[in-house]
């Protein structure tokens, strides 16, 4: 049997490997088809393939620095996990300018496919919060 633990820290991993690469079709991979991505200021965007298009496009304007730490993974059922951490993106216009500096506090609920066994985001919320600072960003 596998580390369920680890399979979900290797989700996050991937997911803010694929992020700064602009890869709709591999971003849309990670959700589930009827996901919601919920991000602080901005409206809420509902499946899979909206979730892709929507955060494949941010590095057409920048280019991100991405990094993060998994906090807290919790198991609701053998197919739902809560999965709590801190991201930190630096974002340098493409257009020149100064950089952008973004620190936030993540939540995703995961479900597990009953048919691939694979992890996919079911819900995937951020926001910044007082207690995560760009400062403080793992090297």
């Amino acid at each position: 049997m596998t580390d369920q633990k680890q399979e979900l820290k290797d989700y996050v991993e991937k997911w803010y490997a694929v992020f700064p690469k602009g890869d709709a079709e591999a971003m849309s991979s990670l959700y589930t088809e009827d996901a919601r991505l919920l991000l602080a200021n901005l409206p809420k965007v509902v499946g899979a393939s909206a979730i892709g298009d929507f955060l494949g496009s941010f590095p057409t304007h920048a280019d991100m620095d991405c990094r993060y730490e998994v906090t807290d993974i919790d198991f609701l059922t053998d197919d739902i996990a809560v999965v709590t951490g801190s991201g930190w993106v630096e974002s340098k216009p493409k257009a020149g300018g100064d950089a952008v500096h973004d620190a936030s506090r993540f939540l995703m609920v995961m479900k597990k496919d009953s048919v691939s066994g694979k992890w996919r985001c079911h819900y995937d919320a951020s926001q910044h919060t007082p207690d995560v600072a760009y400062k403080d960003r793992p090297a």
